[in-house]
């Protein structure tokens, strides 16, 4: 009688692992079946990733056992991992800036011919092909610092990819993708699921996870909450079990409110940029209003932003704060008329990754601590221990490296480092990407909470529920022009789309 029972390629058992006496994980099970997609979801800190670097022998577990179709192994680094055949793709980029596309696919893997010389063309061919399957074209030889994000995420796939592994872990793979190249990706994910790859998929976009994956576990502070196939759980239910709310709860309500003050304005405001433009663009954002910045990847919406930062030169436009005009050539402008910028890319523009969480938050106020170039330092605990206790950001202590934090809590420290300043215009673009939906409920209230209180918020999200479910206006961009602003209950699903492809008329 054949054997019906799924082959286990995977087997963690009762892993263990502690932090400084943290526990970051606690007897946790996990297993795959040879040739399915496993989803893995939790909020910041849950113990994904600290699972996954046990998994590809990055930490050591202080329990358990690891079985590789059916073997005990022990695996103590990356380098075993991959002659195992287990590849990961990281959250954050570990691509070298300096190096090329192709040097990056083939680090510390350069094919040699029998004199050592190495074999760029065979290379090429080879990282060509992969591209290929991908379904996407990149210059192999452009520096990897020149490339978008999106590009350095398909760089590190290919990379991942020309191992040729059994288990491939991607940790928050599509995070920095467009709708187009996230669809492109799942398609690549089920043909590798399809050729016999087992793929550990963890995301924080759980319509995605309920797109490709066969099974989901879900961790909660360390603990295994739940496995279970896909087709016992829903959107709601996954968001129960990773933060024990509904999702209808992870959004403020609307601040209901007749004002119309104007307290800040943009008149006419064209913008050029290698990859954007925006053209003849006004609008005014009122108090106690959130504004949302919507239409389709691309259409203008972070050159629009940047410019208003001083990130970009404007061809044209005039900026107002509180009815008074302010000149925005540059960041330093920017920040002395109050306006603080959030950018999508954290590790490149939002944080010093080689600093203490410490150094992060106070960077953009430093002066306000400093006498004769001497940090008043009980003033500066004072402040910055209130603005992580305020956003409750997880951390050994203000002087622990800021890389060392979740995802989540890093944008929560790039946050509060604008937040000290008081800004009385903030700019932000995708702010909730790559973090866990309890951080993103808190980013939510903190936002609508700032509104309150007079702030100007202007967000950018690609993200259409976000747009809904936070924002009280919402400009909508078409190739670098806007189709409509709307307002309130016509923000909705229908409107956004019909708007993001250049038809101004409301359903």
């Amino acid at each position: 009688m054949p054997d019906t029972v799924p082959k286990k390629i995977l087997e963690m058992r009762s892993i263990s692992k502690n932090f400084l006496n943290v526990n970051a994980l606690k007897s946790v099970d996990f297993n795959c079946i040879q040739g399915e997609v496993h989803s893995i979801v939790g909020e910041n800190g849950a113990g994904k990733s600290t699972l996954m670097k046990i998994l590809v022998g990055i930490h050591q577990p202080d329990e358990g056992e690891i079985f590789l179709k059916g073997k005990k192994t022990i695996i103590n680094n990356v380098h075993t991992a991959e002659k195992l055949g287990i590849s990961i793709v990281f959250q954050e980029s570990s691509l070298i800036p300096h190096l090329s596309a192709m040097e990056n696919i083939f680090l510390g893997k350069h094919q040699k011919n029998k004199f050592g010389i190495i074999e760029w063309n065979k290379m090429k061919k080879e990282a060509g092909e992969v591209m290929e399957e991908l379904g996407f074209s990149i210059n192999l030889y452009i520096p990897a610092i020149e490339l978008s994000v999106a590009e350095q995420k398909i760089v590190e796939i290919c990379r991942a990819l020309i191992q040729k592994p059994d288990i491939i872990v991607l940790d928050e793979p599509t995070a920095t993708l467009s709708k187009e190249e996230v669809e492109k990706f799942l398609k690549l994910i089920r043909k590798l699921r399809n050729n016999g790859n087992t793929i550990i998929f963890i995301s924080h976009r759980i319509k995605e996870v309920l797109q490709i994956a066969e099974r989901i576990t879900v961790l909660k502070d360390g603990n295994m909450v739940g496995m279970c196939p896909i087709q016992e759980v829903n959107e709601d239910k996954i968001i129960q079990m990773m933060i024990g709310r509904e999702i209808k709860d992870i959004f403020p309500p609307h601040h209901k409110s007749s004002e119309d003050e104007e307290i800040f304005r943009v008149d006419n405001l064209s913008v050029r940029t290698v990859r954007e433009e925006v053209n003849d663009l006004s609008f005014s954002v009122f108090r106690k209003k959130i504004f949302g910045i919507g239409g389709l990847e691309g259409q203008g919406q972070r050159a629009m932003l940047r410019a208003l930062f001083g990130l970009e030169e404007k061809k044209s436009g005039e900026i107002y704060i509180e009815g008074k005009r302010v000149r925005i050539n540059n960041p330093q402008q920017a920040k002395r008329s109050n306006i603080a910028l959030i950018p999508d890319d954290r590790q490149r523009e939002g944080l010093v990754l080689l600093r203490s969480v410490r150094e992060n938050l106070g960077i953009a106020t430093l002066e306000q601590r400093q006498s004769r170039g001497v940090i008043n330092r009980n003033q500066e605990n004072t402040v910055l221990q209130d603005i992580t206790d305020q956003l409750k950001i997880k951390m050994k202590n203000l002087d622990q490296n800021i890389s060392l934090l979740s995802g989540g809590n890093m944008q929560k420290v790039v946050l509060g480092k604008w937040f000290i300043s008081k800004p009385k215009v903030i700019l932000l673009i995708e702010p909730t990407k790559g973090v866990d939906i309890a951080t993103k409920s808190q980013i939510y209230f903190i936002l609508r909470d700032l509104s309150k209180h007079g702030i100007a918020i202007i967000l950018y999200a690609t993200d259409m529920l976000e747009l809904i479910g936070l924002c009280d206006q919402v400009l909508v961009l078409h190739e670098g022009r806007m189709t409509r602003i709307l307002k309130d209950k016509e923000i909705t699903e229908e409107n956004l789309m019909r708007a993001a492809v250049g038809k101004s008329q409301l359903i």
